[in-house]
C-alpha cells in the first residue's frame, strides 16, 4: 500500500505532527491519515500517546460532521478495505493479538468485531 522506500523519502523534512502533511500524504497514496500516522509511529517520529489522540480527535471529528452516521463503516473508510483485510489476515494467522489488531485500527477492542464484519461484508460483496 504505502512502498516504504517512497515514503522514506516523502517524509524527509515533514514536520510528522502537520494534519496538512499527513493529509497529502494519505492523498498520495490513496490510503487514510491514520495509515500514515501509524508509519509515522512505526518509525519513531511520535510516540503511542500522540498517534492515539490524534486518532481519536480524526474519529471525534468524523462523528461530529453531522447526521450520526455508521461509526463502523466511517473507520473502515478512513481505514481503507485493503489495510482492513491485512490486518485482519495477520490476526488470522496468529501473528498479532486482538489487541494489537484494535491498537492497528485505533479502536477499543470491542470495537474490532464489528470492523471484522463490515470488512468481511465488503470483501464479499
Amino acid at each position: 500500500m504505502v512502498p516504504d522506500a517512497d515514503f522514506e523519502v516523502r517524509i524527509q523534512g515533514i514536520v510528522p505532527t502537520n494534519d496538512r502533511a499527513i493529509t497529502e500524504l494519505a492523498r498520495n497514496y490513496s490510503v487514510s491519515r491514520e495509515v500514515i500516522l501509524h508509519k509515522i509511529l512505526d518509525r519513531r517520529l511520535v510516540d503511542n500517546t500522540y498517534y492515539k489522540k490524534k486518532i481519536e480527535t480524526w474519529a471525534n471529528q468524523a462523528a461530529g460532521s453531522g447526521g450520526g452516521g455508521n461509526y463502523y463503516a466511517t473507520q473502515a473508510s478512513y481505514l481503507g478495505n485493503a489495510y482492513l483485510r491485512l490486518v485482519f489476515s495477520k490476526h488470522y494467522q496468529g501473528k498479532i493479538t486482538l489487541e494489537q489488531v484494535a491498537d492497528y485500527l485505533g479502536v477499543c477492542s470491542k470495537s474490532v468485531a464489528g470492523l471484522e464484519d463490515l470488512a468481511l461484508k465488503r470483501t464479499l460483496a
